[in-house]
């Protein structure tokens, strides 16, 4: 893992935020459509599909809480965090502190909210590519 070398904020929230969140959605799509596909496949990959999609969505709160905290100015990225910030923040919470019920896990499982977070990981992985710092073949 690249550790920053220089002072740049945005390159740390890069290197040290959104990269890892990546890896995360990228086994959350590699596990997608087998999860959606028949009950057996789901059963055989629900619980690392779970898993990557949970992780994905906590990771991707942290990045757009530095994109936030950094008042990056990108008119189309910050109309699409204020959208489901809160809902976004209250996932991550519940999946790093426990939770006696599952409502905050289950709020972001609606569709708007997981298409939500789709499209704003492409537009973030857009922008750091713009960048010239996702040169490592993902994407």
């Amino acid at each position: 893992m690249a550790i920053p070398k220089d002072d740049n904020p945005l390159w740390r929230l890069y290197i040290l935020y959104f990269s890892p969140c990546e890896i995360m959605h990228q086994h959350h799509r590699r596990l997608k459509s087998a999860f959606f596909s028949d009950k057996a496949t789901q059963g055989m990959v629900g619980e690392e599909f779970n898993a990557f999609t949970m992780y994905w969505f906590a990771s991707l709160f942290v990045v757009v809480e530095g994109w936030k905290s950094l008042k990056i100015n990108e008119p189309q990225i910050n109309e699409m965090v204020e959208e489901h910030w809160v809902s976004l923040r209250l996932f991550r919470n519940a999946v790093f502190h426990y939770q006696p019920e599952d409502r905050k896990h289950r709020q972001f499982f609606d569709p708007d909210n997981f298409n939500w977070a789709e499209k704003l990981h492409y537009a973030l992985r857009d922008f750091f590519k713009a960048q010239g710092w996702m040169s490592n073949g993902r994407g």
